[in-house]
């Protein structure tokens, strides 16, 4: 279906390369789960690693927990939470 107009054209484009990439594949969403836990857990290193004089000298503590997420094409999994705690503030 093509609808004629400026926007309507664009709308069909958009529609156009929405089923192409549907067609291209399934997204493995396992792979996009484990992808994106092991992005986190190299932000968790880089924060460590740039917090480091701060957590050897103990003005800084950094603990972590699982917490579990629920995502709508993921679905349950669990994820560590980094909770960095500095005097009496902590987060979160």
């Amino acid at each position: 279906m093509n609808v004629q107009g400026p926007l309507n054209s664009d709308f069909d484009a958009f529609v156009k390369r929405e089923q192409s990439a549907a067609a291209e594949g399934e997204t493995d969403w396992a792979k996009e789960r484990d992808d994106w836990l092991a992005h986190l857990r190299d932000l968790y290193k880089t924060t460590e690693s740039c917090l480091a004089e701060y957590i050897k000298h103990g003005e800084i503590k950094v603990a972590y927990r699982e917490i579990d997420l629920n995502e709508e094409n993921i679905g349950s999994y669990k994820a560590p939470q980094m909770i960095l705690r500095i005097g009496r503030r902590r987060s979160p």
